[in-house]
């Protein structure tokens, strides 16, 4: 018999570590994607990366559990929590006994640690209920559920670009001031039933963009609009409008965020979902058109894919041969049109994209094969210089890759090898390997060529673009004790050409070791080390050409989160970073917070804070973290220079249909006189942000 009393004193376990000092459900889901995001925004380093996709997620499957006893692989990569080693061991105990009849028999699959089954509750369930995942058009839009997210941003200080000027001044240089007005605003509708129906639209403007004026008589600089079905007969996934596409490791198309290098040392891997809704504000890395996926056999689907927007570009002008042709020299990322300039940028170069892919998978094995072809309507005519020589420079180009993913035993194999139009290559191939129950390591070693062109690749490595690298990752996590964990990688690469600031040749190795400790159920901490080390052109001007030389970061870091009653919890950090370069003057970070969150019995309200510290004597030595914020928005500033920061928020739910937010923070500056530079200086030791935000459900 499967469930005995050793399986009831489990579920008490689980229960009282759970849900101890009233730790509910959504608490649990607010963390773990807090957690999962910080993660991503300590390798990201950006204060305004877009983590829609994974809030959506995990949103998603908080109020649609996944129902272990009818899901699937592909399902469970979804979650981005389990490694494959644990979906294949929850897959493998259902299948060889039966439906789980409660959740916390999750603790007799092997592979699981009490952790990991504490942050999958929230989003999984166990019934013997088969759902019928199969598409129903009457049933999608009886039972689907409406969200309206309506927010205002700003800074409260008058910042350059915003202050009045001379008429004289403005026509000499019309782009020394923004056009429009300092106010960020966003809207979002999307209905949704399951994963089986979802459609909306988005509205972005941000902070110096006109609105309903101008150049946008339309309202918003930024509109993106989807509609995406899933399972409607042999199509198993459609998708018209905005979406994303997601094949293999990345290395020949992945549109979207995905991990790199984090403290969750054995998420390297990608678990490419083909298709899937794009729901953000991020104005570039998506597909705009139509796609599917087809299942032509219980084994083999194939997908198909068009896109055709027109994207932001560094516009030259008409090529003088032929009067109508566009002329560009470098697609723009940055999704502002504030300036003249930026607007002259703005859509000036249509880009379509087409292409497909053909996947055979059975149990654990899989492989596939994808074909893509991008073309913009003008010549590239990019600025070549001699560490840039190699890359896209044609308004043509097209991959071909191939890709495996096999679970054997107690090792999953995977890997993508991509070659581009010019003839360049890459790949990238490794495995996950479980040694013990107790720990596992990835190992993954990659190839990408200088010469090698993808456009929108997201494969791991350490730079962005898949090109001009060789490098070895290891990563390992041991469980050293029942609340005592380790996680740690080391990764060595190097550019065999030349790279930005890098006049030469180099290499680098990045290092990383973490302790995680719960000496109770209401106290987590942890203890960080990590080290950079790669080279730089040397900053001194007395050299007739430009050296590398090493720069090196360390970073120390202890964390601490507890619940102080069932209405208060804490939590502090400490971090230190050291940063040297060559002969020039060392440069150090120290960061020190107090977080506080209170969420009183039975009531409508909820209230986050912080008071941080930070001394810090130069950039390169610059520390992020991750601050709790309005829903779907994500605040990861850089502390730089010398101050305190804090900011305070509420939420307050009159009704399950409505919830408000309300934040306030402000970074003040005891060392300097001034905030920033260009259009967003500000004459003032201090920079305030106000964020509203209403959403409305029914």
């Amino acid at each position: 018999m499967r469930f005995e009393l050793k399986h009831i004193l489990v579920l008490l376990s689980c229960t009282f570590s759970t849900f101890l000092f009233g730790q509910n459900r959504e608490e649990i889901k607010n963390s773990v994607i807090q957690q999962r995001i910080e993660f991503l925004a300590e390798e990201a380093e950006n204060e305004n990366i877009d983590f829609t996709t994974l809030t959506d997620d995990l949103s998603y499957y908080y109020d649609f559990p996944v129902n272990l006893n009818n899901t699937d692989r592909e399902e469970l990569e979804r979650l981005n929590l389990l490694s494959p080693f644990q979906i294949a061991g929850i897959l493998s105990y259902v299948s060889q006994y039966g439906e789980m009849k409660t959740i916390y028999e999750l603790r007799e699959v092997s592979s699981l640690d009490l952790n990991t089954i504490n942050q999958i509750m929230p989003f999984v369930t166990t019934s013997s209920v088969k759902d019928d995942k199969s598409f129903n058009l009457k049933r999608a839009f009886k039972y689907g559920g409406h969200d309206i997210f309506l927010r205002y941003s700003r800074i409260l200080e008058e910042q350059e670009g915003f202050s009045p000027i001379a008429d004289s001044v403005l026509e000499e240089n019309p782009n020394r001031r923004y056009l429009g007005s300092p106010e960020r605003l966003y809207m979002r509708y999307r209905y949704q039933f399951t994963n089986q129906l979802s459609f909306g639209f988005t509205g972005d403007k941000d902070a110096g963009e006109e609105f309903f004026s101008g150049n946008n008589k339309e309202g918003f600089d930024f509109y993106s609009a989807h509609v995406f079905a899933r399972n409607i007969g042999p199509v198993k996934q459609l998708a018209l409008g905005d979406y994303h596409a997601q094949f293999g490791q990345g290395l020949a198309l992945w549109s979207g965020f995905s991990f790199g290098k984090t403290p969750n040392a054995l998420n390297a891997i990608r678990y490419g979902q083909k298709l899937r809704a794009y729901t953000s504000a991020n104005e570039n890395l998506f597909l705009r058109g139509a796609a599917a996926t087809i299942e032509l056999s219980n084994s083999i689907t194939t997908t198909i894919f068009y896109s055709n927007k027109n994207v932001d570009a560094n516009r030259e002008g008409n090529d003088t041969a032929n009067s109508d042709e566009i002329v560009f020299s470098s697609l723009q990322a940055s999704g502002y049109h504030r300036t003249p300039g930026e607007m002259a940028d703005k859509s000036a170069v249509n880009e379509q994209i087409m292409g497909g892919n053909v996947s055979y998978e059975k149990n654990n094995f899989h492989f596939g094969v994808t074909g893509v072809h991008y073309n913009y309507d003008g010549s590239f005519n990019r600025n070549l210089r001699l560490y840039n020589k190699f890359d896209l420079n044609d308004s043509e180009t097209y991959n071909a890759s191939a890709d495996l993913n096999w679970i054997v035993g107690k090792v999953n194999f995977f890997g993508e090898a991509a070659i581009s139009r010019n003839g360049g290559w890459a790949y990238i191939s490794g495995a996950q390997i479980e040694l013990d129950p107790r720990l596992e390591m990835v190992v993954i070693n990659r190839n990408y060529q200088k010469d090698y062109h993808s456009v929108y690749a997201r494969a791991f490595g350490e730079s962005s673009n898949n090109q001009n690298e060789r490098g070895t990752y290891v990563g390992g996590r041991f469980k050293v004790a029942p609340r005592l964990n380790f996680t740690g990688y080391a990764d060595f690469y190097r550019h065999d050409w030349l790279s930005f600031r890098v006049d030469a040749p180099s290499i680098g190795a990045d290092y990383l070791a973490q302790l995680d400790y719960s000496p109770s159920s209401y106290v987590e901490m942890y203890v960080r080390y990590r080290t950079e080390s790669d080279r730089r052109n040397a900053s001194s001007t007395e050299r007739p050409v430009n050296v590398p030389v090493d720069q090196v970061k360390h970073n120390f870091r202890y964390d601490i989160d507890y619940s102080v009653s069932k209405n208060l919890s804490l939590g502090n950090r400490v971090e230190y970073t050291f940063y040297e370069n060559g002969d020039e003057e060392p440069e150090t970070g120290f960061l020190l917070f107090q977080d506080v969150k209170y969420n009183p019995d039975k009531s409508k309200w909820s209230f986050w804070g912080r008071m941080a510290l930070f001394d810090v004597t130069g950039y390169n030595a610059r520390v992020y973290a991750y601050e709790n914020d309005v829903l779907y928005y994500f605040s990861i500033p850089a502390f730089f220079d010398r101050g305190f920061r804090w900011y305070g928020m509420l939420k307050f739910e009159p009704t399950r249909y409505l919830d408000v937010w309300a934040k306030v923070g402000q970074s003040y500056y005891s060392n300097v006189d001034e905030i920033s530079a260009g259009l967003n200086q500000i004459d003032q030791p201090h920079k305030t942000e106000l964020r509203l935000q209403m959403r409305i459900r029914f």
